[in-house]
């Protein structure tokens, strides 16, 4: 067999009539192969560069908001009792910048996809002391809702759907 022939044959095995399912299943394969591979460095590239004196820890998230994709999540209230920062730290990895932000704070921290979420240490999370709202003189607390939110025709659940209290 000549090698043009053989390049046919193998070209017609792939985009013969019975096989178009298995050249779909290895493209998508692929894509998502190369998809992961991309969150995965895009996660593990996020250096950063911080040098600050004595500064409120919200200038650090300033900082990282810049330099890297990812954001930080948290409820001023809960920064109130934050200590002042002194952090000096050259291209370090984002895990090690943040375990010296928080290190002796009131508080922890999570990651989650692109979120740095700020929450208060878990022992005391159920005894978080309500917060007075100086404007409208009433008592605001905490509180954790779950759920599902569905759709009220078909009683799926909406995927991104948010909560807000009014």
């Amino acid at each position: 067999m000549n090698k043009q022939a053989l390049r046919l044959c193998r070209v017609r095995i792939l985009f013969c009539p019975g096989r178009e399912l298995l050249l779909i299943l290895f493209l998508s394969a692929m894509l998502l192969t190369a998809y992961t591979q991309t969150k995965a460095a895009t996660r593990d590239s996020a250096y950063i560069t911080m040098h600050l004196d004595n500064e409120p820890i919200e200038t650090a998230f300033i900082i990282i908001k810049r330099q890297t994709p990812y954001r930080v999540i948290y409820d001023n209230s809960l920064l109130r009792s934050a200590k002042p920062v002194t952090i000096s730290v050259a291209k370090a990895k984002l895990a090690t910048v943040l375990s010296l932000l928080f290190r002796g704070q009131p508080f922890e921290y999570q990651v989650i996809d692109e979120s740095i979420i700020v929450t208060p240490h878990r022992s005391g999370l159920h005894q978080s002391p309500p917060v007075i709202n100086s404007s409208s003189h009433f008592v605001v607390t905490d509180t954790i809702v779950t759920g599902r939110v569905i759709a009220d025709s078909t009683l799926m659940p909406l995927a991104g759907a948010t909560i807000a209290v009014k």
